[in-house]
Parts: C-alpha cells; structure tokens; sequence
C-alpha cells in the first residue's frame, strides 16, 4: 500500500497550478501583491533523460490593476540542486487561443477572456539531455514583470530527474532499497485495449457534452509506475496578501489600496521575446564614433527571415524585438562599417530568478525502480531512434516573412543560364537590372537601375547573400557563383535602419549558408535563443499505419513505445470533442486521461479517466 506522502505527491504532481491552492478556493492562483499570475500545467514531474517535459502556461492579469499590460513572453527554467541553471525555454504569449491550426479538427480557439482578468497563453517543451545526473530538480515559470515582484509569486515545483547512464548523484538523494507493495485498484472496472489500437476519447467515458466550451490541457499518459520522487522539504512560502473569505470568494481588496509599482518596464516585455546585449569598446577606450552612431546588422539565415537593422542608446545598449515565431535560430549578428574594428558585441541571457532564493528539493531514490527505468530508458532509445521516421510532434510552419519577401522582383535562376566565373560577369551578362558604375574617387559601386525614387539620393542597393547583408560591394565583384542558386533584384526604393537603398538585390546559395563569404569576411553563426515553436504533439503518421483485412484494428510497420499518448495544450472543448481518437502505444500497462480546465466563469476543474492496454 502506497504511503500517504507518495499519494498526496502523486496527486499534487498532476494538479501543478502555481504554488499551493488557498483552502475552500478553486485553485485559481491569484497574486494580489503584484500584477500578475502564472498557472503552469505540465505532463510529469518524474522523467528520464531522453524524454521531454511538456507545459503549457497561461499568465493572468486582473483588468484594471495598476492599468498593467499583460507580458507577451514567459519563461520555464530547470535549475540544479546546486542552484545551477541547467535548462531553459521561452515562449510567446497570445491574449487570444490559437486559431486552430496546432490543434485537433475539433479544437476551436475561445474568443472570450475569462470574467475581469486579462489572458495569455503559450506552450512549449524540453528534451531532458543524458548529461544530467540523478537528482531533485527545481522547475521555476516566470515572466519578467514577475521578477520585478516578489519571487514568491513564481510557479516553483520539485522535479525528479532520474538517469540510469550514470551513478552520479546530485543533490540531496534518500536511496532505499525497500518499496512498499502499490495497493491496486479493480481493474475489471475500466475499459482495457490492445496495443496500437484506434480509439476514441468517447471510448474513455468522455461524453460528447462533458464540460463543453471549457478552455483546458489535455494529457494522455502511461501512470507512473516508479516510486522515486522529488519533494521539497519546505513548501515555498504561501503569499500573505492572499486570503479567502468564508464564502471561498478571494479578496482582492488589498489590491486596491496597494501601492503603484512606479518601476520602469523592461523594454519588450509586453510587445515580444527580445534580443539584448551591448556594445563594448574592444580595447576600453572609445575612439572616434559613438555608441549611438553604431550600425548593427541581425540576419536569419534562410529564405525569406527576417533582416533586422539597430543603433544602441548613449550606453551601448541595443535590443532586437521577434514578435512571432521564427523556424532557424542560427543568425548573423554583426557591427556594420568601420564601428567593427572599435567595438565588440555582448549578448545578454535570458532573465531569471534569484537562484540563491529558490527551495532545494530532496530526491527519494528506490533502488528497485532500477528495473522499470532501464526498460523506460530501452524504449525512450528506440523511439528517439526512430522519430524522423515517425515523430511524435511536428513543428507548425509558422516562421515570419521578411518585410521584403512580398515586393515584386525579377528572379534569375542560374541554372537556366550559362555560368560565369563571378558575380561581376554574372551582373554583366545576365542580371540586365544591375550594372557596376566608377566613382569619383576611382572606386566601383554596385547600381541598380529603373529604381523609382522617393528621396531623390545616391545610394547603393541593399545586397544580401542568404539574408547577410554585404557592406563592401566592390570586393564582391569577384565572388564566386559556384555556389550561387538564385539572384532576386527589387528595383525600389528601400528604407532599413536609418539608411536609404536604391533597390534590393537578394542572392541565395545552393545550401543556404554562404560559409565562402562568412569565414572570408571574419563572420560567425550564433545559435541564438529563440521562443519556443508552437507544436503539433503526438500524431502517429499514416505512413507508420497499415490498416489490416480483419476486425482486429490496425498494426503499426514500427512499434511505438512512447508512453505519452497525448498532449493537447490549450484546447477548447467542444460539442464534437468525444469523437477525436487516437491510438494506444506498444507499451501495456495502464494510463490515464487527465485533463485541467476552466468554466465559462473562470472556475478550474480536473478530469480523471483511467485505461488499460493489454
């Protein structure tokens, strides 16, 4: 029989709504001392290297506090026992849910906010990598208008990590070789099906209009079969502003009487994730330019990303807005002009918490788990193996669209042409828009002609080669087109930074990364932190399907072993919900449907279906 500590973790692991719940409430996690609140629902708090630990967040705002916009990036980050930060993520917000398009046919967005509070949602994922010892982790969500209040107001819970590659212990770790029996349940109970087996949520007792028009996540998992966990051995301090009444109504009253937060917004914070550094001189001595007369360049390499032109303030400080997605997250970032040679760039991390502040947890390690683990880890290996054959999540194509991808233009494929040895060959004999033109001074510049002119201005077009802009246009002239797969020209006039360019030439390489033209102009690739992609999870794809000629269900020409059977972030249910399916994995034993949702008035609710797979 299970003890009554791991029965009141297990139930307290699949119920993660921020800290602790105030007694007689409906567990809405409300922080009446600042502005902003995060409920984080996650699939596990028990996971093995190789696995991924999927969340959805939701950041509330209570309308009329403070007249406080809502954040537009929160973050989710796994800390050590040594109070290292170790992993990572950042997500977008959208105040609305998702058009649809991540979701299931019968997943449509809520176009409602809940009743005097302001919503944002996002939802992300992170791979749990082998260098990671066994121990007891901290998971910390957060935005950073949340790190300007008090950090008791962070989603903070006990992650237990647990690698069987390793005997490196971290942290505090209880090992025990005793386990107690796990008192089972009657199984004649609940519904049992086979392996790879197609079935239906209504199959699981969910009915057609069971908490319809509700906004939730949905989870589909094999139950833990493993005793070991992570508990902290003071729960992090409940919030003193927070109070019920005796009616289980919370109180907002301090809220109204409390002080203005009259700090300053981090720039970005309610418009989009931010890249931020600074300029710094290379040899501390600022000679000639400004730090405010500095052009920087920020490329994404790949068709059609976005190209981003800045200057710092007065203090070398300089900042990139993403506003959406973006797919490729190697960049270009550079110092454009003669700047380069004065100064260097400092990129800055991400936000987070005070580390030094957050609890430690314990791990209770039994070692007769050991058994279960290795098989976990066998199939987590296989499926690993085998997921670009079959993945269990695909990536939505939602990458932005360069400003200049919609101008119209003249497209030269250089297959279709005989080649020349350079680009000024190539400008000479085929590209009839560009043309090289002596200066004054003895010099060539690159012209681009027919340009309509709004600014009547000598100017050279902006010349790109696979979105990295090229500042010495006479060198170019002896590139060689070897590598070269497209020249685009826009014959417009264009405005970037705080330049003006006649016209736009785009060349795009054969593999889309000009490594001739970056190691030869003192470049590198950076692989820069971006938000988190939204995901369509856990759809078996038709090409792993066979169906067979009898009554027995489909098989499968690859097993799948993934004990994660669904993960539905942010979903509304609907009238039709019921009749979604899915299908089981080769692993038998028992799951279990939980769900986490929201009236129409706001009220958080659960719901609990077990199965089995036989």
């Amino acid at each position: 029989m299970k003890n009554t500590l791991f029965i009141l973790l297990f139930s307290y692991c699949f119920s993660l709504i921020g800290q602790e719940s105030v007694p007689g409430s409906d567990s809405q996690k409300i922080n009446v001392a600042g502005t902003e609140t995060i409920e984080v629902h996650l699939n596990t708090q028990t996971i093995l290297p190789g696995e991924y630990l999927y969340f959805s967040v939701s950041v509330t705002s209570r309308e009329g506090l403070e007249n406080q916009k809502i954040s537009k990036v929160a973050y989710i980050a796994l800390i050590n026992p040594l109070g290292e930060k170790v992993l990572q993520a950042q997500m977008l917000l959208n105040q609305t849910a998702s058009n649809g398009s991540d979701q299931p046919s019968f997943l449509k967005p809520s176009l409602k906010n809940q009743s005097n509070f302001k919503n944002a949602k996002g939802q992300g994922d992170l791979f749990i990598p082998v260098s990671l010892p066994t121990g007891a982790y901290t998971l910390v969500g957060y935005t950073q208008q949340m790190l300007r209040q008090d950090q008791e107001d962070l989603f903070i819970v006990p992650l237990a990590v647990l690698n069987p590659y390793t005997s490196e212990r971290i942290g505090a770790v209880n090992e025990m070789s005793h386990r107690k029996e796990v008192e089972t349940s009657d199984n004649s109970l609940i519904p049992v099906f086979r392996p790879l087996e197609k079935i239906s949520l209504q199959d699981l007792g969910l009915k057609n209009d069971e908490n319809s028009g509700s906004i939730g996540t949905l989870s589909i998992r094999k139950k833990e079969s493993l005793q070991s966990y992570a508990y902290f051995e003071k729960k992090p301090l409940e919030k003193i502003a927070q109070q019920t009444n005796t009616s289980g109504i919370k109180d907002f009253s301090l809220a109204a009487t409390k002080e203005k937060n009259t700090q300053t917004a981090i720039q970005g914070e309610f418009h989009g994730a931010t890249i931020r550094g600074r300029i710094v001189p290379k040899n501390n001595v600022i000679e000639g330019m400004k730090m405010n007369e500095v052009s920087i360049a920020l490329s994404f390499l790949g068709l059609n990303m976005p190209f981003k032109l800045t200057h710092p303030g007065a203090d070398g400080t300089f900042s990139f807005p993403i506003n959406t997605p973006v797919n490729n997250s190697n960049v270009v970032l550079e110092i454009m002009g003669a700047a380069k040679e004065i100064y260097k760039l400092v990129l800055h991390p991400m936000p987070l918490p005070k580390l030094e502040t957050l609890p430690k947890g314990t791990l209770q390690l039994y070692s007769k788990d050991l058994e279960s683990i290795t098989q976990r880890s066998v199939y987590n290996q296989i499926e690993n193996a085998f997921n670009r054959f079959k993945p269990d999540s695909i990536a939505l194509e939602n990458s932005p669209i360069s400003d200049f991808s919609h101008l119209k233009s003249q497209d030269y494929l250089l297959e279709e042409y005989t080649l020349f040895p350079t680009f000024e060959e190539t400008v000479f004999e085929i590209i009839s828009e560009l043309s090289y033109q002596k200066t004054n001074d003895g010099g060539v510049v690159l012209y681009c002609k027919g340009v309509k002119r709004n600014v009547p201005i000598a100017a050279p077009p902006l010349l790109f080669i696979d979105g990295i802009p090229v500042e010495n246009q006479e060198d170019f002239r002896n590139y060689t087109t070897q590598n070269i797969a497209r020249i685009r020209v826009v014959q417009k006039q264009l405005v970037a930074g705080n330049k003006i360019w006649n016209g736009m030439v785009e060349i795009s390489t054969k593999n889309g990364i000009p490594l001739e033209y970056i190691n030869g102009n003192g470049l590198s690739i950076k692989d820069i932190a971006l938000p988190e992609l939204h995901k369509k999870y856990y759809q078996i794809q038709k090409n792993t399907q066979i169906t067979g000629n009898n009554n027995n269900g489909p098989t499968s020409q690859l097993p799948h072993f993934n004990t994660q059977l669904v993960w539905w972030p942010h979903t509304t249910f609907s009238s039709n919900t019921a009749s979604h399916y899915f299908y089981t994995s080769s692993v038998k034993g028992t799951y279990a449907l939980k769900g986490w949702f929201r009236d129409q008035n706001g009220k958080q609710n659960t719901l609990t279906k077990t199965f089995r797979v036989e």
